[in-house]
């Protein structure tokens, strides 16, 4: 994110050079885990029964 920053500022002439040289790195692609409906619907049940907020916040996950 940061090199891209720099290298927006570069094209904007905020910044006359890159200041520093910045390498990236590179990272394996993550996987994301999903609940299985029945998972899900266990989930709601529990947060339904503390409250509307926490109701809400899982719901919008």
């Amino acid at each position: 994110m940061l090199n891209t920053v720099f290298k927006a500022a570069l094209r904007w002439g905020v910044i006359e050079q890159m200041p520093a040289t910045i390498e990236l790195l590179k990272v394996a692609p993550s996987t994301m885990e999903f609940y299985e409906p029945h998972e899900f619907e266990r989930l709601v049940d529990a947060a339904a029964k503390v409250d509307h907020q926490h109701l809400v916040l899982v719901v919008s996950l």
